[in-house]
């Protein structure tokens, strides 16, 4: 099915070179002699994050930080869905080099499958710095995404190729640094490294993520460039409107060719 669709689609949308490559493997493509005509009628649109929602906000002004307590800790925060494909394992197993003395706070917001793991976690060893929570209402992602020194986006092995996480985005429009906990040579990774925007850590590898956040916590001003670079980066290519600007430019492409 996902051959014939291919092949008989005017034009197919991806979110990253690694879910197109993705898209030809499942479409059995890949090696084949429709192979490039495939990639010449597939678009690469990233996500996006809606820039009039979140903007850079300095952490002295979140009030969810404040009403946490959370202001003079180093906030590790990873935010959205805890779902069967994102590495929440590898991030709790960092987390639990760590104790309350250190200065961190490890915020897992949202819920789940993998949500159990946290609370698990949190049950069974107080002593790790673990915060849980629900999701936030959008009016107040603005202000819980200001809470964090650092976001984490933890994806397994595989997933690059069937997709992009969005997470990344949000972190992104509110300044902050990325803590990418994923395969070092999918496209999230290189975009990270590129644009100095963060640390990638592989996945199992909990020293690195210890060493990386440790890092991160001694050296302010570096963190906060790094910050600076994730929102620039997003202005430049990942707002909604430019990625509505493509998704017009290809509808309004294909409405005149087929007219």
């Amino acid at each position: 099915m996902n051959h014939l669709w291919y092949q008989r689609a005017a034009y197919s949308i991806v979110l990253s070179r690694d879910m197109l490559t993705g898209a030809l493997k499942n479409a059995n493509l890949l090696g084949t002699k429709q192979e490039e005509s495939a990639r010449n009628k597939t678009h690469i649109i990233h996500v996006w994050a809606d820039d009039r929602l979140i903007s850079p906000m300095p952490k002295t002004e979140s009030k969810e930080a404040a009403r946490l307590g959370f202001q003079n800790l180093f906030v590790v925060q990873y935010s959205g869905n805890h779902g069967r494909f994102h590495d929440i394992e590898t991030l709790l197993d960092i987390a639990r080099l760590f104790n309350k003395d250190d200065g961190f706070v490890f915020q897992f917001i949202g819920d789940g499958q993998k949500k159990q793991l946290v609370l698990d976690l949190m049950g069974k060893n107080p002593g790790v710095p673990v915060f849980a929570s629900g999701y936030v209402e959008k009016k107040m992602l603005p202000d819980s995404l200001a809470m964090a020194d650092i976001g984490v986006v933890a994806q397994m092995p595989g997933q690059e190729n069937v997709c992009f996480p969005s997470k990344l985005l949000g972190i992104m429009a509110s300044g902050r640094p990325v803590l990418a906990i994923c395969p070092p040579e999918c496209e999230m990774a290189r975009m990270i490294m590129d644009n100095d925007m963060g640390f990638v850590v592989d996945n199992r590898d909990v020293e690195g993520g210890r060493s990386a956040l440790l890092k991160a916590k001694t050296n302010p001003g570096k963190l906060n460039q790094m910050g600076a670079n994730a929102f620039n980066l997003l202005r430049d290519k990942f707002t909604l409107s430019k990625a509505a600007q493509q998704y017009l430019k290809i509808i309004r492409f294909f409405d005149v060719s087929s007219g």
